[in-house]
């Protein structure tokens, strides 16, 4: 089971901290603040060629505008009005910036876009906008697209997992995903519809009170940094000097730093152990 209140959620999103909120709250637009200053960062506008928050500044205030609308409104009532209101959203965030001249694909504004909801949500108390976040999409980026692969693809039945290539799904940038359909394969939205498909019925591990699933939306807070530190220990486990016919060597200064890595992950794989 994962707790799925508010504060610890929160808690699990360790990019996100108290003076980072307390930072955002002082801003007298902490929507503008979210996407120019944070969300912005997780789109790596350092691979967009001309990009800078002066030249799309345009983009960054119709998106603002945009999210402000959508709080101000009534919530979403299914994943179908989610969708459109959400692909809409990119689009017009794509085309704000091809008129900045600079050009970007679905899958950077999706990262902005999603990312600006996953701040919002941490911004808010237990109960504001609750119902607005029921539908968000999970933020797609290398994490969650190799964890995709090696928990939601490998679940498919025989005959829809021959039809997909891991390889071909890692060797995609996020950032250059197109929006596509539920059944249009390697595209965004037939990543989103199948990390639902997983979580609503074949997902055993992000589950809250009563076996109810978590959404994509609230799963990700919790899948993202243990994906991160599944592929930082393989990386770990993979070192040379770790193999048992490397040549013994006496240097106590990567010794040390072993002994501490090690320790650590012996006392971060007891703390999850007590999640299950």
């Amino acid at each position: 089971m994962r707790p799925s209140d508010h504060s610890s959620l929160v808690s699990a999103f360790t990019d996100f901290n108290e003076s980072k909120r307390q930072q955002l709250i002082a801003q007298d637009d902490y929507f503008q603040a979210v996407v120019s200053n944070h969300a912005y960062a997780d789109m790596t506008p350092r691979t967009i060629r001309g990009i800078s928050k002066e030249v799309v500044s345009g983009a960054l205030n119709n998106l603002s505008t945009a999210l402000l609308k959508y709080f101000n409104g009534e919530a979403a009532t299914s994943h179908e009005v989610f969708d459109s209101w959400h692909n809409n959203t990119c689009n017009s965030f794509i085309n704000d910036c091809r008129d900045a001249n600079i050009s970007i694909k679905y899958g950077k504004a999706q990262k902005i876009v999603n990312m600006s909801f996953k701040y919002l949500y941490c911004l808010c108390d237990e109960t504001e906008n609750k119902g607005h976040f029921d539908f968000c999409h999970m933020p797609l980026d290398t994490y969650i697209l190799n964890w995709f692969c090696d928990n939601v693809v490998v679940s498919l039945d025989a005959e829809k997992r021959a039809q997909v290539k891991i390889d071909k799904i890692k060797k995609t940038s996020w950032s250059n995903l197109e929006y596509g359909s539920s059944e249009e394969t390697y595209t965004y939205m037939w990543i989103q519809s199948r990390i639902r498909d997983y979580l609503g019925t074949q997902n055993h591990q992000y589950k809250a009170a009563e076996d109810k699933p978590l959404t994509p939306f609230l799963a990700e807070f919790y899948i993202w940094p243990e994906q991160k530190y599944l592929e930082a220990c393989k990386s770990f486990c993979n070192q040379p000097f770790l193999n048992e016919n490397y040549p013994g060597y006496s240097d106590n200064g990567i010794n040390k730093e072993c002994r501490i890595i090690i320790d650590a992950l012996n006392m971060a794989s007891e703390r999850m152990n007590t999640m299950q």
